[in-house]
């Protein structure tokens, strides 16, 4: 089984796969994905480097507050970008082989009709009220995305009754 797990920034996923880690599940990021090819003479550093310039890359890496930079100023940039990283991610969690797999991907929520098949289940966390800029997370969207997710985990209480709550989810999903 293939889980994508989504949702905000301090929404509570990092929470969740503490907890789901229990179980034995294999727990993938896809930041830390794309992190480890925008490293020097990586296809990601390849690429930035290529499309929008050296400016864009340091002699280790792509130089992610740049290119965050271009990408917020332009929306060319912003669609080659996400064309580029939603292509290798896909690839990426293609090859992810295993009986129990969470892959935590932020940008489902940007794609969900991209990535959809790749998943068996997808899980949002929520927080409401969450201190996140909406403003800024809007700078990335190209149109409204809406998406019907197969669980929803509310963080909207406590610290310890959210992973109360993440241990009683964790339990039935590793049962299922």
């Amino acid at each position: 089984m293939k889980i994508c797990l989504t949702g905000y920034r301090n929404t509570g996923k990092s929470t969740f796969i503490d907890c789901i880690k229990k179980y034995n599940w294999e727990v993938y990021m896809a930041d830390d994905f794309i992190h480890e090819i925008y490293k020097k003479n990586r296809i990601g550093y390849e690429f930035i480097s290529n499309t929008f310039g050296s400016e864009y890359t340091t002699s280790i890496e792509v130089d992610r507050i740049k290119l965050n930079e271009l990408v917020l100023r332009d929306k060319e940039s912003l669609k080659k970008l996400n064309e580029f990283c939603h292509k290798q991610i896909y690839e990426w969690i293609e090859s992810l082989n295993g009986e129990k797999v969470i892959v935590e991907l932020a940008i489902y929520m940007l794609s969900p009709s991209f990535f959809e098949k790749l998943f068996n289940k997808v899980i949002l966390v929520e927080r409401k009220n969450n201190p996140i800029d909406v403003n800024h997370i809007s700078k990335f969207l190209t149109f409204p995305v809406k998406f019907e997710p197969d669980y929803v985990l509310e963080n909207n209480s406590t610290i310890e009754e959210y992973i109360k709550n993440n241990n009683i989810f964790c339990k039935s999903l590793n049962n299922n």
